[in-house]
């Protein structure tokens, strides 16, 4: 063999290795053949109780989107839960901004009406800086805590057409038609919307918004989507007993766990969704969202918040993990049984980043609205083994990613000293 042919080998050979690289194999269906994974996790994914669905996504170093999916991702409903929170926050700030009238900002006095008898009133907050609710202090209170009346509030600010128009504009498949934690509104009253009004710091007003009445057309969406009639009873709570039939989740909030993701990456990384995904959101809005989002609850200027523990809205966050080296960009859903995360993570030890999304259902005994889930030995368990999992998986494959200026721009604090 000639030099040439022996240079032309090495080259093939490195291009080979490179393509390798940036085209990593597919986690999931490496699931089997990784030894270093414990049992648990293909327990959960091989179960076809547990409905697991996952969306697994990062970017390369040819700054292209990678995506992995496992189960039957935006083809199989899931009850999202509090999830959908962070879609009403970023379109509040987004309406907000689109409005477009001089001083009228997030930390504008805002002031709930009650319109109807079943609606309530609000405005005085004595832990919000100014003493008053606020787009901002809502949307810091869906992210440290999951706070459904914070979620509820703005909502009402938006209304159902207007929410899922949005959406439909954006390519999001979605039916987000109710409050949260609210038994009080049925399907009808959850379309009338509360009368808003913002202030200026002199107490005028700056826009009022009246009763919205939205109409039925976003409630039949996703109507022929798998899975929406779910387990063997549900207990009646007005009848005080339970009901032999499947608990219908057709008139519930609806979006698909990738559009979840999309939607996170809109947020976070908006160079990786197409044009018509992106939020139409100032670049200081974006980042106080962000802010908000990444945030500990330690961080948090609410006394009751400071004494969560960290990862009371972080699911892929374990218990024994440090902190300081990481930060979570995520949101978080769990009820009826189903527990859901769909996060943005970076690990400034590794020097690692990427979007991680999941959910699973946990009750055994396949009734629905009891109050009987396994959320602590079942859901759990599931998240801190695909967390590991991934993680492991990211590092094994060299996807190093804190060069990347998006990746530095995210990360706040300084990165751990590697030890030696």
């Amino acid at each position: 063999m000639n030099l040439r042919s022996v240079w032309l080998l090495l080259v093939l050979e490195m291009l080979g290795s490179f393509g390798a690289n940036s085209q990593s194999e597919n986690p999931f269906e490496a699931l089997d053949e990784r030894q270093t994974v414990d049992s648990t996790l293909l327990s959960f994914m091989n179960t076809d109780r547990h409905e697991v669905q996952i969306a697994f996504a990062y970017v390369n170093e040819r700054e292209k989107l990678v995506r992995h999916t496992f189960g039957p991702v935006n083809e199989a409903y899931f009850y999202p839960a509090s999830t959908v929170k962070m879609v009403v926050a970023a379109l509040a700030l987004e309406k907000l901004h689109r409005l477009g009238i001089e001083g009228l900002t997030v930390e504008n006095p805002m002031q709930t009406f009650a319109g109807r008898p079943v609606q309530t009133a609000a405005f005085l907050d004595s832990e919000s800086p100014s003493g008053y609710r606020t787009i901002d202090e809502y949307i810091h209170q869906i992210f440290i805590a999951s706070d459904n009346e914070a979620y509820n509030r703005l909502y009402e600010f938006l209304g159902v057409d207007y929410i899922n128009r949005r959406l439909g504009e954006m390519g999001y498949e979605a039916r987000i038609v109710h409050r949260l934690s609210a038994p009080e509104y049925n399907v009808q009253e959850n379309l009338y919307t509360n009368p808003v009004r913002f202030y200026d710091p002199e107490g005028q007003t700056l826009y009022h918004q009246g009763l919205v009445k939205s109409g039925e057309t976003y409630t039949k969406r996703l109507y022929d989507l798998p899975g929406q009639r779910k387990g063997k009873a549900f207990y009646d709570g007005e009848r005080e007993k339970t009901i032999p039939l499947a608990f219908d989740f057709s008139q519930k909030n609806a979006i698909g766990l990738e559009d979840l993701q999309d939607f996170l990456m809109a947020l976070v990384w908006p160079e990786m969704v197409t044009e018509d995904k992106r939020l139409h959101l100032s670049e200081g809005d974006r980042k106080r969202l962000l802010k908000h989002m990444g945030s500990w609850p330690r961080e948090s200027h609410r006394l009751e918040y400071q004494e969560l523990p960290p990862d009371y809205v972080k699911f892929f966050l374990t218990a024994a993990e440090d902190t300081s080296i990481l930060r979570i960009y995520n949101k978080v859903g769990y009820a009826y049984g189903t527990l859901t995360d769909v996060s943005y993570i970076l690990d400034a030890e590794a020097e690692i980043s990427y979007f991680l999304a999941a959910t699973i259902l946990v009750n055994k005994n396949g009734i629905f609205n009891d109050n009987v889930y396994e959320y602590e030995e079942d859901g759990r368990v599931f998240f801190d083994a695909l967390s590991k999992y991934i993680r492991e998986w990211v590092i094994s494959e060299g996807l190093h990613s804190f060069e990347n200026p998006r990746v530095s721009e995210l990360w706040e604090g300084q990165r751990p000293k590697k030890t030696e």
